[in-house]
């Protein structure tokens, strides 16, 4: 826990204890049925979780947005719940359904859509179904009016973004502002007491 040795080499040092004391005989209550190890306890993977990359915090979303929109392209109506840009990249989630009521193909699902922001930078945001980098068959949605899908945009949304704007060949641009994560207070508080006041009119008229 103090990182002064590596846990597998502590876990080994608890290995040769156990080892000698059982040779004597000594056969202790350990964290499980006697054994002596970091496993399981609190302290396995701990030092894994403080060597965390430094990267993860690239994806702290600095800017989001949850627009609730529709888009009609071609054969699908799209519908982007939700975007969070991050210096690490954007991400979002939405749905993907067939047109005119009709139902999803056995094959995977893909719509990239071009899009630029309040610089007039161009980049494309792309919704694909099931889980990026997989692809299975037969597709599970097939046959299904809609189905889940992850948002990306590429080249990255730059954080200072202070839009995005979709433009489907055959719809009109759609705008979707983006906002600064709403700041959440958190940490310990005490209860709201009532003051003097309230105490005083809660027993002078009581109900």
């Amino acid at each position: 826990m103090l990182d002064l040795i590596r846990e597998d080499e502590a876990e080994q040092f608890l290995v040769e204890h156990r080892r000698a004391l059982e040779a004597l005989g000594i056969h202790g209550r350990g964290v499980r049925a006697g054994e002596l190890t970091l496993r399981p306890t609190s302290a396995h993977g701990f030092q894994a979780a403080r060597r965390r990359p430094l990267e993860s915090l690239s994806h702290r979303p600095q800017a989001v947005a949850s627009p609730g929109a529709t888009v009609s392209v071609t054969h699908y109506e799209l519908l982007i719940e939700w975007l969070a840009v991050a210096p690490g990249g954007t991400r979002g989630r939405g749905t993907i359904a067939a047109a005119g009521g009709r139902r999803l193909p056995n094959e995977p699902v893909e719509v990239v859509i071009p899009c630029s922001d309040d610089r007039a930078r161009t980049y494309q945001l792309r919704m694909a179904a099931g889980t990026p980098g997989v692809t299975t068959w037969p597709a599970r949605w097939a046959g299904a009016p809609v189905v889940t899908a992850t948002i990306s945009v590429e080249p990255p949304l730059p954080p200072s973004a202070a839009w995005i704007e979709l433009h489907p060949p055959t719809a009109s641009p759609l705008r979707i502002d983006l906002h600064p994560p709403d700041a959440l207070r958190s940490g310990r508080a005490q209860p709201a007491w009532a003051t003097p006041a309230e105490c005083s009119s809660t027993s002078s008229c009581p109900t």
